[in-house]
């Protein structure tokens, strides 16, 4: 009896490997024209790798740089950087749509938000009731916002951070725009805002919990087994009551339960025109997460400062419109100013361009398809490798891995408008699935670096080790530290 029962599990043992290395080798057969790593032809393990290690982004391009246009990563996963396929893939008439990995990015099992759902009308649905809180009236005063904030990270900085003959008080940049971010959206988004700048120190560790999520969820959510199990609102249990952001749900519903029911508040922001657009309590809480997002800002600070042309160039337009009275010696930059501050946009863009913040999600199909040349089967996931794309010496020019902004200025009129197209990938276009708050992060932007370089000199401590950066799509950058001098 034992014998058989050794048998049996033996043979059970040796039907499943078999099952295994079929389903392997099937995989393989599919994408076994695209060229890429060995190990990445045979399991997911190679590309959790890079992502929750930490160096996706960078390992991406390496990988591109090696191999061309079309990098296998995954036996049913591939990336591409070709701008041309990027826009097309991107575009709203796109026969590509979002691919099983949004799955994975759910706040909990089953529950949908902008960022997750994968159906194409009911994305355009959502997105519809959401855009009136971003572009529609409903919000009042947003610069007047973005103003206010930026004066208090100028006077966190002055109060505790300047640099003084007897002391050395350096400051983790990084870590104050993370607060600034915070900030300035939460006050766009429920106008009660979580106070990080008055405090100097993170709201209910929610820096701490997004960054440690993000990297679980982004490391997860290439696998099926974790995309079934985010798809089943039956195992809903197996998580706390707001899923893996249990902590940012808990304020996210505190702040969305007053507008609702007979007691409800109506007040003109974000979250007010949410309300009006029809949105669902429920649906609000998720929405108002996803809204919590960082900018460019440390990016654009540390080229800056690695830059010294660049940097002085920039304090230098800024000191003549001061001088120029063209603004104000005490104002933040006006809006309706900053086009005409050519140097200071060029500088965003490049940033933005050469760093870009985030990895856009990858695309599937229902169908074939050829990438560059290669034919791609049905159902395959394709990332979108934007970092490389915005790289291209084709568009950018031969010197595109090097941060120099006049290369936004120093150009003919149709290669700037290609330029320009080419940059919103970084915010998910060239489409009107654009990020919704594509505006108020370069608002944010150009506002605070006019406001810092006018008031402040900064300078890297440690040049060789400027900052700790990990990607996992999204950059986590901490032990950024500068030294801040006041400007007479």
């Amino acid at each position: 009896m034992v014998n058989i029962e050794i048998s049996l599990s033996a043979s059970v043992v040796f039907l499943l490997v078999c099952y295994y290395i079929a389903n392997c080798v099937g995989a393989w057969q599919r994408l076994r024209h695209i060229p890429g790593p060995f190990w990445a032809r045979w399991s997911r393990i190679w590309l959790i790798k890079q992502i929750y290690g930490g160096v996706y982004m960078d390992k991406i391009q390496e990988l591109h740089a090696q191999y061309g246009p079309v990098v296998i990563l995954a036996p049913d996963f591939l990336s591409v950087s070709d701008p041309g396929e990027i826009k097309r893939i991107s575009g709203v008439r796109s026969v590509w749509g979002r691919g099983t990995p949004y799955l994975g990015f759910r706040s909990a099992p089953g529950k949908d938000s902008l960022f997750s759902v994968r159906d194409r009308k009911a994305n355009d649905k959502l997105r519809g009731m959401l855009m009136g809180g971003y572009t529609g009236r409903s919000v009042e005063s947003v610069e007047a916002m973005v103003d206010e904030h930026v004066l208090k990270l100028e006077k966190l900085i002055e109060d505790k951070y300047i640099m003084t003959p007897s002391g050395y008080r350096p400051v983790d940049f990084g870590e104050k725009a993370m607060y600034m971010t915070m900030d300035v959206i939460s006050c766009f988004a429920f106008r009660n805002c979580f106070g990080c700048l008055e405090r100097d120190s993170d709201f209910h560790t929610y820096l701490k919990v997004t960054q440690n999520v993000a990297r679980v969820l982004a490391s997860l959510c290439v696998m099926p087994l974790f995309q079934a199990f985010m798809s089943s609102p039956s195992l809903k249990w197996l998580l706390p009551k707001g899923g893996f952001f249990d902590p940012i749900i808990k304020i996210a519903r505190a702040a969305v339960s007053e507008r609702y029911g007979p007691d409800k508040k109506q007040r003109s922001d974000v979250l007010g025109a949410w309300v009006a657009a029809g949105l669902t309590e429920k649906e609000a809480e998720v929405e108002t997460v996803g809204q919590l997002a960082a900018t460019a800002m440390r990016a654009t600070m540390l080229y800056l400062l690695s830059n010294p042309g660049a940097y002085q160039k920039l304090q230098g337009e800024i000191d003549h419109f001061v001088r120029s009275k063209a603004i104000s010696q005490t104002a933040v930059l006006p809006e309706g100013e900053i086009k005409n501050w050519l140097y200071l946009e060029a500088v965003v863009k490049e940033a933005l361009r050469i760093f870009p913040p985030v990895a856009m999600m990858p695309r599937s199909a229902a169908v074939t398809d050829t990438l560059c040349g290669l034919t791609v089967p049905p159902n395959t996931n394709v990332d979108l490798a934007v970092k490389p794309a915005l790289r291209s010496t084709s568009i950018f020019g031969q010197d595109a891995d090097l941060f120099r902004p006049e290369r936004w200025i120093e150009v003919d009129v149709d290669t700037f408008k290609q330029r320009e197209e080419t940059l919103r990938f970084v915010f998910g276009g060239p489409s009107r699935r654009e990020c919704p708050g594509k505006g108020l992060a370069l608002l944010q932007l150009h506002k605070t670096f006019f406001d810092l370089f006018r008031c402040f000199d900064f300078t890297i401590p440690d040049p060789v080790n400027p900052w700790k950066a990990v990607n996992t799509r999204i950059w986590n950058i901490s032990d950024m530290n500068v030294r801040v001098t006041r400007r007479e």
